[in-house]
């Protein structure tokens, strides 16, 4: 069975797609997204856990 493998670019196309944004204005927030995430998963804290809650 082949891993189906999704960029960033897929998910700024589908999110754009599904919220009628243009891809530009998507793209900018996707990205900020995942900075503030990596950026918080960097901060030098022992137990850092994030939830994303109703996420499937």
């Amino acid at each position: 069975m082949r891993t189906r493998t999704y960029t960033k670019k897929d998910v700024v196309e589908i999110t754009a797609e599904r919220s009628g944004q243009t891809f530009s204005t998507t793209f900018k927030i996707v990205d900020e997204a995942f900075i503030t995430l990596r950026e918080m998963l960097c901060e030098d804290k022992k137990n850092l856990r994030i939830e994303i809650r109703g996420f499937g």
